[in-house]
């Protein structure tokens, strides 16, 4: 029988997709091969017509005789020579889970643990080790699960019926697949298939399964032997990040330069210690205070080890395992585990190792050994360098006269001192003329020469200046990797000789002006949604930003005009990446001058990579990535340096826009000459990124953009503006409330100083202060205010006690909010585990502390609910049953997975008729700690609440407690449509006497529920409540009269009609609302007769209310309230470290006009879903055009057809 030849498996997937050869024929078994050029020879069974013969030579097919035939292999059809590809499409249904039998009930009880559904399962064969389980979906962290396991479970979907293929692959002719009627056909891979007897599938129930029926042969055994297995370690699949790590060096410069380079943050988790070398000298062992917690800067050296099986003080190599896999307990009789000494496994040769220990007692805190100091005061002398360094930057002075600019130099400037040959810089004996203002530094410069470039010089002018002829960029010498950013632009700026170049700024007002006008006409032109419009708009914007020292609007203005252009421009791409290397500007200058290096000599990129990573960076490397690979003539370091930015950006994806991704990827496909398949998971990446939380309006929107919900930004405008003043009129209000005081004490006396604070008598001043910054750098950080944010960190953390626990775990919980808010994650989760674990390892008094700020503080617990009196209340005092025990130690359960066994345990035993009446109490606790459970168990909570609160008819007190966990689980877990049933449960409420319903409690869950309801437009439920609200709280009465009844409980009236402010303003009714509010400030401001607490309560309860009042009336009001506002409460029980009142109020103001009311508008957001959807599609386009560039690239000329 002659032999097929087809030149490549793209042939034979043609011949065979258009029908050419019968199916009867590529049904039928087959003999098949490939050769080493990738031809695949076959030999069909049946003969072939001429005719047929013929129709496959036009594919270039070539027949020849029978002397490939040792290199055939038979084959049961045509179509198993086809390769599988890629499966692209939704989430395929239903799913096929190939499992070793003796795994099998353990994945059946994760299936039923995590993703509850109709399971069936199956043999493979009677005498085979492996089983079948059939469902309908798979949670993608199951997915991660099942493919992490020692034993990976393979997964298959059906593409077609009876054909299994694995998942995300898919045959191409799966179509013309046709197995046996009594068997179903699996495609293990593209050279295995098998044929599997068709079977049913059994439901998983909970009775035991069946095992498959098999007889066991029957074999004459010797007698046992004792046989020895020295263990080894070998290399492992399994991943886990590193928790101890062994790093040679001769003395301790090694950890003064890592503890230089590092985060306090990174510090605080680590101990160190040292230990001899076997062959003399030391090492240095680094150790996770908290296990299982990774870090995200590791050690440029040295062997990093993992925990052995959850042996608290064993470790083994990074990527290696020990063989063959024993006991824990085995384990530790082998090694001699024990809690005083500390083991690892050092590796050998051949797979052996070495046993090493130390004492655990000799790890300490490394950052109890560091001590933070200023540097030296330094005079202001230029060296020789560095006035070489400012000769080769000229600049550009904008004169009078429009047209004439004057040019200055070191030439032309007056002279004004002498350089002498030490480098130092002397005055001249005669009087010299003024000196010239300094010259703009070398980015700010540039982007006054950018905007020059790409803006008109006004808005409503549409003509552009044309620059004189310069250099063109592809005529300079490419930049070096070890070369700055600030050396290129120096060497760029000295080459170009453009007269456009660097002007004097614009005034901040004329800036801020023509900025807004520019965004309003920016809002307007949304309604039409004009790409090209919008290309236009972009680098105008850009350019205004720059000019307005806003960097990181800036840098997303440009990345969006770069992404709108049809062919990318390095003239643009220069603009991102000058924007974002301005946010880590200040990083790299500070660097070079601890170094004492010139800052032309600083490798700013292999800083950057070097450097503990962050946002700021990652993003102006991408940057960098980009403009790289759109000039024509890159460095010749580049090629060895692109990998490490590969893993680089990789590694911090999250912290990029969706937009700077894609644009890094396809600026690598440019560089690397093409990665299909990552380019294709990218895309997937993403795309799954946007389905699940779409744009970051922190990362992919400009923030004028993300405020514009009340007309064009005047509300951000306004708030900004507000909260970049308000620093020092609060620090003011501070020191005034707190200097009459009776005790004499000096508030500006420093923290400790005063004996009364012990008493809580005399407020801490200095650290109120401090924690009253980091409030506000939370708020400048949701205004996207990441600079001024950050400068108020830096404030705080100089005023606080280094030394002081309390002090250091609660600026580090603040700094953990605030980081979360500049990375555009939800500020809903918990606090970082090793924090938490420090909080619980204080002693009563300092936890005390700590938690009652976390328990007022809806920054710090946004969603859990603390008790600092609890774990006082814990440790002396039980309980009388265990399972309330167990209730009350729950929040101490840091581990998620634990705490989550734990409450579902309770709520299971909470079916039993005995334990019914725990229920309430058990639903109050799991909804506190609703940011720690999963999700499953918070919404079996949720489902459980009706039937708990008509448990509880006889006490409105627990009702409300409970109504008001589950609404506030509720907002949070996006379960916006058990609003209504609440709100009947909470509308029952009333039929309580009165005296049961007057109760902050009551007042907290009536504004909660408001403010609910007109979050999530559910106007019908919010205008319910106000019919019975309104007139339980006025009894029916004008507000004089029921002032003038209320009598000296008139304070604890206004409060309750301050909450009815919240549904007069959703309804319109704003004079109503507007007269409150002046009653109440009449009480608090010009009356003042209250004092402490009532005091600090309605003007609480006054900043709560004008939250929802026009911006500019409530911002007035604020300003006035920190002018005259005394009498507040100063006494209290934190004293010793901060004055709880006074932070109250604060975190109240900042939130109140901060809050969830800063949304996007309906134009903008239609904008930006149909701006997703293009993203979308240009990636999908994108793609597909690497895809025909690749099968163009390598389509050979000996296939005469195309695709």
């Amino acid at each position: 029988m002659p032999v097929l030849c087809f030149p490549e498996p793209d042939a034979l997937r043609r011949a065979l997709a258009t029908g050419v050869v019968p199916l009867a024929i590529t049904r039928g078994a087959a003999s098949a091969g490939r050769d080493a050029q990738g031809r695949i020879w076959l030999r069909p069974e049946v003969p072939l017509s001429r005719d047929l013969v013929t129709m496959l030579t036009r594919f270039g097919v070539r027949v020849l005789g029978s002397s490939a035939s040792e290199m055939l292999q038979p084959i049961s059809c045509w179509q198993q020579l086809i390769p599988l590809t890629p499966y692209v499409g939704p989430t395929p249904r239903p799913l096929m889970l190939e499992i070793p039998i003796s795994e099998m009930p353990q994945i059946i009880g994760q299936l039923r643990r995590f993703a509850p559904q109709r399971i069936g399962f199956r043999w493979v064969e009677p005498d085979a080790e492996m089983g079948w389980l059939l469902v309908e979906r798979l949670p993608e962290f199951l997915l991660g699960r099942l493919h992490d396991r020692l034993t990976p479970v393979r997964i298959f979907h059906e593409q077609v019926p009876d054909v299994w293929v694995p998942l995300n692959q898919a045959h191409p002719l799966a179509n013309q697949l046709s197995p046996p009627d009594d068997a179903v056909l699996v495609l293990e891979r593209s050279d295995r298939w098998r044929t599997i007897p068709r079977g049913p599938f059994l439901p998983a129930t909970s009775d035991p399964l069946p095992l498959p029926a098999r007889k066991p042969p029957l074999r004459d055994h010797p007698a046992p032997l004792r046989m020895q297995h020295p263990l080894r370690l070998i290399p492992t699949t399994a991943t886990s990040s590193p928790e101890f790590w062994v790093i040679d060096c001769a003395d301790q410069h090694h950890l003064h330069a890592m503890a230089d380079s590092m985060e306090e943050w990174t510090l605080s988790r680590l101990n160190f210690a040292w230990s001899a070398r076997p062959d003399g000298g030391w090492r240095l062992l680094l150790r996770l205070r908290v296990p299982r917690q990774p870090l995200v800067w590791l050690p440029e050296s040295g062997q990093g080890f993992t925990g052995l099986l959850k042996l608290p003080n064993v470790f083994v190599p990074s990527g290696m395992r020990l063989t063959p896999i024993l006991r824990r307990d085995v384990i530790r009789s082998l090694l001699g585990v024990d809690q005083v000494r500390t083991i690892w496994l050092m590796p050998t040769t051949e797979g052996g190792f070495r046993i090493e220990s130390i004492p655990t007692q000799a790890f300490q805190p490394i950052l109890s050994h560091v001590r933070y100091s200023l540097p030296p005061v330094r005079s202001h002398a230029i060296s020789e360098s560095g006035t070489a360094f400012l000769d080769d930057l000229p600049f550009f002075q904008r004169v009078e006269q429009p047209a004439t600019r004057s040019r200055w130099s070191p030439a032309t400037a007056p002279q004004t001192a002498v350089t002498t040959e030490s480098g130092r810089v002397t005055l001249p004996e005669s009087p010299a003329p003024a000196i010239p203002p300094a010259p703009p530094r070398f980015w700010e410069r540039f982007a006054r020469m950018f905007s020059r470039l790409t803006t008109p010089p006004a808005i409503g002018d549409r003509s552009t200046n044309q620059p004189a002829d310069r250099q063109s960029e592809s005529e300079l010498p490419p930049p070096t990797l070890t070369e700055s950013i600030s050396t290129f632009v120096s060497r760029k700026k000295t080459d170009s000789g453009s007269v456009e170049a660097f002007v004097e700024p614009d005034r901040l007002s004329d800036l801020a002006s023509r900025r807004q006008l520019l965004e309003t006409r920016f809002l307007e032109s949304l309604e039409q949604f004009d790409p090209q419009k919008m290309l236009e708009f972009w680098p105008e914007l850009a350019a205004m930003y720059g000019r307005s020292n806003l960097a990181g609007d800036s840098a997303v203005c440009w990345l969006n005009a770069l992404w709108e252009q049809s062919q990318l421009t390095h003239l643009w791409a220069w603009g991102w990446l000058q924007a974002e290397s301005r946010q880590v500007r200040g990083v790299v200058e500070r660097d070079a001058r601890t170094r004492g290096r010139n800052l032309a000599e600083t490798p700013s990129i292999r800083t950057w990579m070097e450097a503990v990573p962050n946002p700021a960076r990652a993003r102006s490397i991408a940057a960098y990535l980009v403009w790289i690979s759109l000039i024509e003539s890159q460095p010749d370091e580049l090629s060895e340096l692109l990998p490490a930015i590969q893993r680089y950006l990789d590694q911090h994806e999250n912290w990029l826009p969706i937009r700077a991704v894609w644009l890094t990827r396809m600026a690598m496909m440019r560089l690397t000459r093409g990665d299909l398949l990552s380019l294709a998971r990218t895309r997937d990446r993403l795309m799954h990124r946007l389905k699940k939380h779409g744009f970051s309006l922190d990362l992919d929107v400009p923030s004028f953009l993300r405020f514009a919900s009340r007309g064009v930004s005047d509300r951000y405008t306004d708030v900004r503006d507000w909260m970049m003043r308000i620093r020092e009129p609060i620090r003011r209000w501070i020191h005034e409330t707190s200097q009459p005081r009776a005790t004499g004490a000096n508030p500006e006396l420093p923290n400790h100083a005063s004996h009364l604070q012990r008493f809580g008598l005399d407020p801490d001043l200095h650290a109120t202060r401090a924690f009253t910054d980091l409030i506000l750098a939370w708020g400048l950080a949701r205004l996207g205010e990441h600079n001024a944010c950050n400068a108020l960190r830096q404030q705080a953390r100089q005023l606080l006690h280094k030394d002081d626990r309390v002090h250091s775990l609660l600026y580090f919980a603040f700094d953990f909010r605030i980081q979360q808010v500049q990375e555009g994650k939800t500020n809903s989760g918990p606090l970082p585990m090793d924090l938490l674990h420090r909080i619980l390892e204080l002693p009563d008094e300092e936890r005390y502390k700590v938690d009652k700020l976390r328990e007022h503080s809806r920054i710090l617990e946004p969603v859990e609910r603390i008790d600092a009196y609890r774990a006082a209340m814990t440790r002396h005092y039980a309980d009388p049953t265990p399972m309330l025990a167990t209730l009350r130690h729950l929040p101490d359960t840091l581990d998620s997975q634990t705490l989550t066994d734990n409450a579902t345990q309770l709520l299971d035993r909470c079916h039993s008729p005995e334990s019914a009446a725990v229920l309430p109490q058990v639903l109050q606790a799991i909804l506190e700690l609703l940011p720690r459970i999963s999700e499953g168990l918070a919404l079996r909570a949720l489902r459980l609440v009706e039937s708990a609160v008509e448990r509880l008819d006889g006490s409105a007190t627990l009702q409300i407690r409970l109504l008001e966990r589950a609404i506030s689980a509720a907002i949070a877990m996006g379960q916006s449509g058990r609003l209504p049933e609440f709100n009947r449960h909470l509308l029952r409420l009333f039929r309580y006497p009165r005296r049961d319903l007057e109760t902050e409690e009551f007042q907290a869950l009536n504004w909660l529920m408001l403010r609910s309801l007109r979050r999530t437009a559910q106007l019908a439920e919010c205008e319910r409540l106000m019919q019975t609200l309104e007139p339980w709280i006025t009894r029916n009465l004008p507000l004089p009269q029921l002032r003038q009844q209320s009598g000296d409980l008139w304070p604890i009236t206004l409060r309750s009609l301050l909450v009815l402010t919240t549904g007069w303003f959703a309804q319109k009714q704003d004079d109503a609302a507007m007269q409150v509010l002046d009653l109440t400030r009449e009480l608090l401001l010009l009356n003042q007769s209250l004092e402490g607490l009532d005091q600090t309560w309605l003007a609480i309860h006054y900043v709560t209310a004008l939250s929802q009042a026009p911006i500019r009336v409530a911002l007035g009001r604020l300003d006035d309230l920190f002018q005259r506002l005394r009498n507040t409460q100063l006494i209290g029980t934190t004293n010793t470290h901060y004055t709880l009142p006074t932070l109250m109020f604060v975190e109240t103001v900042v939130r109140s006009i901060v809050n969830e009311d800063f949304n996007l508008g309906p134009t903008v957001r239609r904008w930006l879903d149909e701006d997703e959807y293009r993203v979308r599609r240009r990636m999908d386009r994108d793609v597909w055009a690497a895809i025909r560039e690749f099968d163009l690239r390598e389509t050979t000329s000996e296939s005469p057809l195309g695709n």
